[in-house]
């Protein structure tokens, strides 16, 4: 089926990775608190602005590196989209949501200039952290299908250390 020409599609503004590193068998995600501007003291995943030339997952990677410093071991495209009304714009804005498993013994260096310190919590207390609804639905939808089920094969992006390329 051709896509292009049978449905309505929507051009993702940006993109978002949740990061999950498992330790002694229990899921810890990576929540990092915002020092920018721009939602200031914020507690949120890896997210960013997909550049010219780039795709959603492609953007993904280099903005888990360029605010983390991480690689994943795994990486999955996420059955989920988040969306959000954006005042200062008057748009709903599209994010593709994606998946970072990380090694527990890779170290988080962060962006200065975007967040001020990180943590990593088990799913029930990095739910207090998270101000926003959709954030808490895509967590729990994540913790549910990706981590306490083995996910769909097909949602595995294969990709090499050089990240703008698939393996």
């Amino acid at each position: 089926m051709n896509f292009s020409q049978t449905a309505f599609m929507i051009q993702p503004t940006h993109t978002v990775c949740y990061v999950v590193r498992m330790v002694n068998g229990q899921s810890e995600y990576l929540l990092m608190q915002r020092c920018s501007e721009y939602l200031n003291g914020n507690w949120q995943m890896v997210t960013g602005s997909i550049q010219t030339g780039e795709t959603a997952w492609q953007a993904a990677l280099r903005e888990l590196y360029e605010e983390t410093s991480l690689k994943p071991k795994i990486f999955y495209k996420v059955d989920q989209v988040e969306s959000f009304y954006e005042l200062e714009l008057d748009k709903i804005l599209f994010g593709p949501i994606f998946l970072a498993i990380v090694n527990p013994e890779q170290a988080v260096r962060l962006s200065p200039t975007e967040h001020r310190c990180f943590i990593w919590k088990p799913l029930e207390e990095a739910l207090k952290y998270l101000q926003f609804s959709n954030q808490r639905r895509i967590i729990s939808f994540i913790e549910e299908r990706y981590i306490l089920q083995e996910p769909d094969p097909f949602f595995e992006i294969p990709y090499h250390e050089n990240i703008h390329t698939l393996s």
